[in-house]
Order: C-alpha cells, then sequence, then structure tokens
C-alpha cells in the first residue's frame, strides 16, 4: 500500500482566504474542516457566508502523482460535458505554486450521504430504482469513447485547457494491458493481504487464480470508460437518487468487464452490507439498466471469478487501512462478509 499524502505547508486561514478571493468577491469564512487525509489527495470543506451560506472543498493533489492535477481535472470536464453522470462543480484551480506549492482545485460541496451509510434504510423497492440507476450510469460511462481511446486503453488529461487522449505505453502489446495490471494487482495483493488475515483461504484462492487468469486476454472492442473505484464511499445519494460520483483519481479507459465486475462487487458487495437474498436481485436490475446502454459480452462470465478474487484480494490488503478509519461495527460486518464472499467464490468456481 502506499503512504498516505501528508501536507509539507501550513494551511492556514490566511491561504484559505487568499484561494477563496480568487473566484468570490465578497464572503467570510464561517468554518474550515479538513475532510479526507487520502493516499493522493488532502480535502478541506470550507464554509463562508456571500451572504447566503456556501460549502465548498478545496482538494490538494500530492506533487507525487506528476499528472495527477491534469488528469483529475480533465476528466471531470469530459464527464460534464458528456452528462456521463454528475459530478460536482469546478470553481477555481490552481497549479501555479503561488498561493501554496501543490497543486489544487475548488468544487461544490455536494448534500448528502454516501452510498453505504444509506442503503440500509431503504426499503427493497427504493433498493431497485437506487440500482436501475446507477446500473444506467455505468453503462453509458462504459459505452463512451474519445478519439483513440478504441487502441490499447490510457488515460484523459488537460492540456492547454484542452482534453487530451493519453495512450498507455507498453514494450509488448501482444500482452494485454488488462492482464499485465491485473497479475501485478494479484501479485501485490497477495502478498500483504494474506499476512494477517484468512491465511487459510490461500490454497484454495492460488488455484482459482491459475484456472481463471487465462481469461483476461487482450480484448480491444471491450474499451470503456471506466471510474475503477466505483464504491459504496464514492456515490452521494440524496432523497434516493444519485447526486454525485466522486473521487475520479482512477477512472480511465479499459477493459470495461473489469470495471462492471467491480461495480457489481463494490456497490452491491462487502462495503455495502445487503441482504443475500437481496443483493442477487438487484444485481439483475442493475445489470438490465447496464445493457440498455452496452450489452454484456458472452467472454465476461469466464473472466468474473479472477476479476472477483482480484477484488477480494484488494480487499484483504487494505482491511489493515480500513481497520484504523472505520467504526469497529462496520469493520466486523466486512470481515463476515470477506469470509462468505471467499468461501462463496471458492466453492462455486474451483
Amino acid at each position: 500500500m502506499s503512504e498516505s499524502f501528508n501536507l509539507s505547508f501550513s494551511l492556514d486561514e490566511i491561504k484559505v482566504k487568499q484561494i477563496c478571493s480568487m473566484f468570490l468577491e465578497k464572503f467570510e469564512i464561517i468554518k474550515i474542516k479538513p475532510m479526507i487525509e487520502g493516499l493522493s489527495a488532502y480535502m478541506l470543506k470550507v464554509t463562508v457566508k456571500k451572504p447566503e451560506y456556501f460549502h465548498f472543498v478545496i482538494r490538494i493533489i500530492d506533487q507525487r502523482n506528476k499528472r495527477g492535477f491534469e488528469h483529475q481535472i480533465g476528466n471531470i470536464l469530459f464527464v460534464k460535458k458528456k452528462k456521463l453522470f454528475p459530478v460536482p462543480n469546478i470553481l477555481f484551480k490552481d497549479n501555479s505554486g503561488e498561493i501554496i506549492p501543490e497543486s489544487y482545485y475548488c468544487y461544490e460541496y455536494i448534500e448528502g450521504e454516501t452510498l453505504d451509510n444509506v442503503i440500509d434504510a431503504l426499503n427493497f423497492e427504493q433498493k431497485k430504482k437506487l440500482y436501475s440507476e446507477l446500473g444506467a450510469i455505468v453503462g453509458k460511462m462504459h459505452a463512451e469513447v474519445y478519439p483513440g481511446s478504441e487502441g490499447i486503453g490510457g488515460n484523459l488529461f488537460l492540456e492547454n485547457e484542452e482534453i487530451i487522449f493519453e495512450e498507455w505505453k507498453y514494450k509488448k502489446r501482444k500482452f494485454s494491458s488488462t492482464y499485465y495490471s491485473l497479475a501485478e494487482s494479484y501479485k501485490e495483493a497477495v502478498k500483504h493481504g494474506f499476512k494477517k488475515n484468512f491465511k487459510q483461504y490461500y490454497p484454495s484462492c492460488k488455484k482459482l487464480w491459475n484456472k481463471y487468469k487465462k481469461y483476461l486476454k487482450y480484448e480491444e472492442s471491450l474499451l470503456g470508460y471506466s471510474h475503477l473505484d466505483l464504491n459504496g464511499d464514492n456515490v452521494i445519494i440524496k432523497e434516493e437518487k444519485v447526486q454525485a460520483f466522486i473521487d475520479l483519481e482512477m477512472i480511465c479507459f479499459v477493459n470495461r468487464h473489469f470495471d462492471l465486475a467491480r461495480c457489481e462487487k463494490k456497490l452491491l458487495g462487502n462495503f455495502v452490507v445487503i441482504d443475500k437474498d437481496e443483493r442477487k436481485k438487484l444485481i439483475q436490475v442493475f445489470r438490465d439498466s447496464y445493457e440498455k446502454y452496452i450489452p454484456i459480452e458472452e467472454t465476461y462470465w469466464n473472466k468474473r471469478p479472477a476479476f472477483f478474487l482480484i477484488e477480494l484480494m484488494d480487499d484483504l490488503e487494505w482491511l489493515p487501512d480500513y481497520e484504523k478509519r472505520l467504526k469497529r461495527e462496520k469493520i466486523s460486518r466486512i470481515k463476515q462478509n470477506l469470509i462468505e464472499e471467499l468461501e462463496e467464490l471458492i466453492s462455486t468456481y474451483s
């Protein structure tokens, strides 16, 4: 796992006022509240009065991620232009280093709760409507292309105020970008994931990986615009409707089958705790809406076990980090669901 991004400078009220003055004429700072100190960004929620109350977020990008600023801004602007899914409005962006040494951007604070915090309070019919909406959004996103993105896959960036596509470079194109990245993800997750948790499942997981990794082949026709981090924490809900997808750090053009499997697991898996019988029905609701925009090819079902296994290994790798940040009750639910998902995966596909 990467180390958390810590600010190397003091972000005091004077600097926040300077930032506010770049896009607000008259304002009074009411409150400055740290939100997240994450792996690649630091976020502050700022409340001002102008004369009405207004909330916005300052997101500071870790400079170790050299092009993270251009990547995030470029993708937010692309998503808004194409109306793919709701994202916050950017109020101001700056990578000049004049006010603070790191690149940052300010965006409107979206009112609402994360999906994982509201799902338990919804009845089944409300959940069906919500997952139908989520499936449609993901399907529309996966159907999107950009000039040049039909090749090996890659990222969007903002350069000189224009959105550009940059293809990934691989020494041996005959190997898929999907297989390379996922094989590495699996190795790293296994190396860290089984250190403290569920060691008894490792032999079965290894057999499962060796059985299904052959299906992770490069398929040019399956490249799609993929969020790659769409979990219960990154979907904002208000009044039973999707208000925004957030955290576009990983979004790119990649094998959409991987992102589909990831969405199935992360939106209906161990973070978003749902009754097992309900889960099966909601997954079908999600898929039905998804296929209104793009079909789920038959090859998906062969790859799905390997994708699910990689995500489970990833959860195991991150479990120590979750234990630091989440409440004990939620951690115990996640662990129990991880065990159930591991056992179900092994028994179904071994």
